[in-house]
């Protein structure tokens, strides 16, 4: 038997019933309350999919012949007429359609938006208490706009979808035009998906900046977008414009989340300073900003600024016992006879000479391999040396590279070539990590610095030296130059001992060699351009090496 036969039987049966249309029957049919055990299992069966026809292809068909029958005077793909009181099939349909998915978008930014979803800055609170933020420095970084992303859409998985359709870059198409680009066409190609990630940060932005329009809590990328403005000296009326659009927060909330994150920050670098477990290493120098008045009047003067930046830093694989105060003065105390017997030939004994010599060969051969074409086989050989033990025994990533965890401090309006200030300042820092002149652990802390910080330091501690408690007298504190300053000065000494007078003809001196080159005599022997000075040592190393081996 055809299908039309069934199908013209039950055409029949309705034209004999009496005010029963086509759309009684599908009322009926479709109740979400069975008339039967049979209707049950007949509707179960064609909802599940089970039927020869699903639910899919029976709305393509509906929707295909409802296009024929159209009537002009009802809007299609309306959300302000309830779709219930259209009549005509293709307007109801697509207007069912239409405020459907206007629901689940309002439901999917209901899920973005609350104070569980990750968006929010500051925690849910009830009227009378304080702001308490929910997020840290941690939280903002560089995956802060994927972590965003990912919540996005997780929450709005059908809002991120529509309008990343919108937002793909159209093909152009010699028949048809322009036309716009399906996800799946694209999945292929490498160009096209570097477009489709400029896309989804396209819509990660649009769609965060309608959640912060629609509620102004949910605001953890425009709190973002407004760091990044105004750490890049963005000015205010830069910032107001860019609230006005959703994409940052205001001029004046910025300011009050980085006033309640750095409260947080300061708390948090308090407490690792007072873990015995864990270590700090104090960095500071002086800074300088000249304040311009443009329209200068009394009271308003033109003045240079100056202060102390300091930066505390994680140390790495941190031993307590180290920097245990009271095993310092115990190993000073059984030293002192010992120095009396110390010689030179004890200090040079402490050297590993074996590893000094290796590493000097290893220099000579990775010049010749970078110079001489012959030997250029073996330039990854000596790179691998350089990489691997025991050549490698001082490197500082051998277990694994670790990220330097950095605690920006409060600066201080003090200048550390005064002593007083430059002692005010140190305490400040000091407290600022946990250390009170009456509450403070007793081990040493490293503090860094240049040349001139490292002297003071030096000065200050001798002029503390009769103080009572080591707080005061600055025991706790273990000076040291900088890596990079030590390397600098260390490099002006080079320059100073060997760089010989203008024009000479002793091929052992600096001079000689940068007449070679032209290199002019710098002018200030005593304070040289690092990377210019630096570079140009390690080209006459390599030219006299070359020539040794000629």
């Amino acid at each position: 038997m055809s299908h039309s036969e069934p199908f013209d039987q039950i055409l029949e049966v309705l034209a004999t019933v009496t005010h029963y249309a086509i759309g009684d029957f599908f009322m009926d049919f479709f109740r979400t309350a069975a008339r039967s055990e049979r209707h049950g299992k007949m509707l179960g069966a064609f909802l599940q999919g089970t039927t020869a026809y699903g639910v899919g292809e029976v709305l393509e068909q509906l929707d295909a012949v409802a296009r024929r029958f159209k009537n002009p005077s009802e809007p299609l793909y309306t959300l302000t007429i309830p779709y219930r009181s259209l009549k005509s099939g293709h307007a109801a349909l697509t207007s069912y359609a239409a405020q459907n998915v206007r629901h689940q978008l309002l439901v999917e930014q209901c899920a973005a938006v609350d104070p569980e979803s990750g968006l929010h800055v500051f925690a849910p609170r009830k009227k009378a208490e304080p702001l308490k933020l929910c997020l840290s420095w941690d939280t903002y970084g560089a995956t802060t706009f994927d972590d965003i992303q990912t919540l996005l859409k997780k929450h709005q998985p059908l809002t991120f979808n529509l309008i990343e359709c919108l937002a793909i870059p159209e093909r152009h198409d010699s028949e048809k035009g322009y036309r716009y680009r399906p996800p799946s066409f694209v999945c292929d190609k490498i160009n096209i998906i570097r477009s489709i990630s400029y896309t989804r940060q396209v819509v990660t932005q649009a769609l965060s900046q309608i959640n912060y329009s629609h509620n102004r809590n949910a605001k953890r990328l425009q709190v973002f977008n407004g760091i990044l403005l105004l750490a890049n000296g963005a000015t205010q009326t830069t910032l107001d414009y860019t609230s006005r659009l959703c994409l940052t927060p205001s001029h004046n909330n910025i300011f009050d989340i980085l006033k309640e994150l750095s409260e947080d920050e300061a708390q948090r670098v308090k407490a690792i300073g007072r873990d015995p477990e864990r270590g700090l290493d104090l960095t500071f120098d002086n800074v300088q900003t000249y304040a311009k008045q443009w329209e200068v009047r009394v009271g308003r003067e033109s003045v240079l600024r100056v202060g102390m930046a300091g930066t505390a830093v994680e140390l790495v694989d941190f031993d307590q016992h180290a920097v245990d105060l009271r095993r310092r003065r115990q190993l000073i105390n059984e030293g002192k006879p010992k120095k009396m017997s110390l010689k030179v030939d004890d200090l040079v004994g402490l050297l590993n000479r074996s590893h000094d010599r290796t590493v000097g060969a290893l220099h000579w051969l990775q010049i010749l391999t970078a110079y001489v074409p012959q030997l250029e086989p073996y330039k990854q050989y000596v790179r691998e040396k350089f990489r691997t033990e025991p050549s490698a025994s001082m490197r500082l990533d051998k277990a694994g590279v670790h990220r330097t965890i950095v605690h920006p401090l409060a600066t201080s309006a003090k200048n550390e070539t005064t002593s007083t200030d430059l002692r005010d300042g140190l305490v400040d820092f000091l407290e600022q990590i946990g250390q009170m002149p009456d509450e403070h652990y007793p081990r040493i802390i490293l503090v860094g610095g240049d040349g001139l910080t490292f002297e003071q330091l030096e000065h200050l501690k001798q002029m503390t030296q009769r103080q009572d408690q080591p707080f005061k007298n600055f025991e706790i504190i273990q000076p040291y130059l900088q890596l990079w300053h030590t390397e600098w000065t260390d490099l002006s000494r080079l320059f100073t001992a060997h760089f010989g007078e203008d024009g000479s003809h002793d091929p052992s001196t600096i001079s000689h060699c940068s007449a070679k080159i032209n290199f002019k005599r710098p002018a200030n022997l005593a304070k040289i351009d690092y990377y210019p000075g630096s570079h140009h040592l390690y080209r006459i190393l390599d030219a006299r090496i070359l020539d040794c081996w000629w």
